[in-house]
């Protein structure tokens, strides 16, 4: 793996990528939001603007929604290297792909190109952390019998099935099979879903500074249509700006 950080005088900093998974998760967040691509090739001065329909890494290609402009569409298909450039909440991505190729994509045209082999994001370091910080505070409100207020719980693991939360040892105590219905899942940057748990199993544990902690693992039980796009989302945008923040130290 290479990978790089570099400051300049404006403050901004720039981090170089070339590992696949690192790569991947970011174009995901790009197709996951409609991030326009600016697209340039040698010869041309007129950009064109596409977004990101699906990224395959079990092919190692991203589809790109087809250009209206045709003029312009066959320019990318004959160039032999296309430079893009992005901007997702403040952080310009570069990178370089190979010749793009008509295709359908559920019946409708589009362009393929290989997964770049390399990405740099640039952002302002100050900006940049507070985002991270959002980000990466993830809660599951819920509500023990006989209480009126909701407990937050911080969310330390996360998949579409379930979740790992952690409170203060005496806060809490579930039994394994424990159900609870009325509770939210609060994914910072992505939104708030309504669902319920399942407590499958729980520890006790004293942190790194002596405290007692207790830890539940919990299954999503009646999950909304839409929970397993936001989950997924989110898992996204937070292995992605690890991958960045992991360059700056």
């Amino acid at each position: 793996m290479n990978s790089a950080t570099v400051a300049n005088d404006t403050g901004a900093r720039q981090y170089f990528l070339d590992e696949e998974a690192d790569i991947i998760a970011i174009l995901r967040i790009l197709a996951s939001e409609q991030v326009p691509l600016n697209i340039y090739h040698e010869g041309n001065t007129q950009s064109a603007s596409t977004h990101i329909l699906a990224v395959n890494p079990e092919f190692k290609d991203v589809i790109l929604d087809a250009l209206p402009d045709l003029t312009l569409a066959d320019g990318l298909c004959n160039a032999s290297e296309l430079h893009v450039c992005a901007y997702q909440q403040q952080i310009k991505i570069e990178f370089t792909l190979q010749r793009a190729r008509r295709m359908l994509f559920r019946g409708k045209p589009a362009l393929r190109v290989l997964v770049p082999p390399s990405l740099t994001g640039m952002e302002r370091r100050e900006n940049y952390r507070t985002e991270t910080e959002t980000l990466t505070a993830a809660t599951l409100l819920i509500l023990p019998a006989n209480q009126r207020e909701p407990q937050p719980c911080r969310v330390v693991d996360i998949s579409s099935g379930g979740c790992a939360i952690e409170v203060d040892g005496a806060e809490l105590r579930f039994d394994p099979g424990t159900r609870l219905s009325d509770c939210v899942l609060d994914l910072p940057g992505v939104g708030r879903l309504p669902i319920a748990i399942e407590i499958r199993h729980s520890s006790d544990f004293q942190d790194a500074n002596g405290l007692a902690k207790r830890r539940f693992g919990c299954r999503f039980t009646n999950t909304p249509r839409s929970a397993d796009k936001m989950i997924q989302r989110y898992v996204e945008k937070i292995d992605a700006h690890k991958s960045l923040i992991s360059r700056a130290h």
